[in-house]
């Protein structure tokens, strides 16, 4: 069906219609016609789009002409600006790491037995405020410094080159020991490094046997006597002064002396039972008989009515009164002449 525009309004003509009349006003069907009218704006409308669009595609490439693509980092590469793209987040430049001293090295301890005491060694300290190595005897398996519970000082060591010392630990016990480097008094001895902890056993001494001891000499020697004859004994010497007096003789045997340095066996007359010997001035006891013969093992002497005492006594010098010792004596034995 063909349409016809309808009758202009008043105010326009039949060949000068208003231009809105082609938007409002439905199309009428028209005989004899076999097409449509486009609305007369259409055109202009296509136009406008058409340079728009030619406008904006123009200054995307005369843009991608001048400004390279930005980099991955949205960064435009080459621009000393490095002004990041729009919605790209750029990370802040990374700051180079300010130099950190390393950290001291650990000491390393050996410890053992030697002697009966515990022997401690450990390496040298590398670092730097070092004002001594404390040395720590723990009787449980975790040393500290500052001391804690259990925790023993066994030295403190101010030479940073002396690296041993001995601990006179209790026997028949366990220990852990450590030694830690540590700062000066003023740092309240703050621990520089410490090493690794050793644990050991102190053993109980085996006692050291005795050495068998010699079979010691037998140095004893005994006194023994008998009256031999009653009477007057003329050319014999009497005990009592006087020539022909009635004495008395008494042979008197001892044991051999078998030891070592005799000079002279001595017979010591006395009138008690106290003899002393060395044989002094000072006392009542005197030498009856002398001999220098180590073989003679028997004397006789005469003797007047009394009682007597006498001992037998191995001798290293004849000088009775002034040094010498008494190597043996024999027993008192005490004679009695009626």
């Amino acid at each position: 069906m063909d349409y016809q525009r309808p009758d202009p309004e008043q105010g326009s003509s039949q060949y000068s219609a208003r231009v809105e009349d082609d938007f409002v006003r439905p199309l009428q069907p028209m005989k004899s016609v076999s097409y449509r009218r486009l609305p007369a704006a259409l055109p202009f409308a296509l136009a406008g789009i058409l340079v728009v669009s030619s406008v904006a595609f123009g200054a995307a490439v005369i843009r991608n002409a001048i400004t390279p693509p930005p980099d991955a980092s949205g960064v435009v590469v080459g621009d000393e600006s490095a002004v990041p793209s729009v919605g790209v987040s750029v990370a802040p430049e990374s700051q180079a790491p300010e130099s950190v001293a390393p950290a001291p090295t650990p000491l390393t301890l050996e410890v053992s037995i030697s002697g009966g005491q515990v022997a401690l060694a450990w390496t040298r300290y590398q670092g730097e405020d070092f004002a001594c190595y404390k040395v720590v005897r723990s009787t449980d398996a975790t040393v500290s410094w500052p001391l804690g519970e259990g925790d023993t000082l066994v030295a403190a060591i101010s030479d940073i080159d002396k690296l041993s010392t001995v601990d006179a630990a209790p026997t028949g016990q366990t220990f852990t020991y450590e030694v830690f480097a540590v700062k000066s008094s003023d740092d309240n001895y703050a621990m520089l490094v410490g090493s690794n902890v050793v644990t050991i056993a102190v053993p109980v001494p085996t006692p050291t046997p005795k050495p068998t001891p010699k079979p010691t000499q037998n140095c004893s020697m005994s006194l023994s006597f008998k009256i031999e004859t009653i009477g007057d004994v003329g050319g014999i010497q009497p005990a009592v002064v006087g020539s022909h007096a009635p004495a008395t003789k008494v042979t008197f045997t001892w044991t051999k002396y078998k030891c070592d340095h005799f000079e002279w066996y001595v017979l010591v007359k006395s009138p008690d039972a106290t003899i002393v010997v060395p044989v002094s001035t000072s006392s009542n006891d005197e030498p009856s008989e002398i001999t220098q013969n180590v073989n003679q093992t028997s004397t006789s002497v005469n003797l007047g009515p009394g009682t007597y005492y006498f001992l037998v006594m191995a001798w290293n010098s004849n000088v009775l009164c002034y040094g010498g010792a008494v190597l043996a004596k024999t027993n008192v034995v005490k004679v009695v002449i009626p």
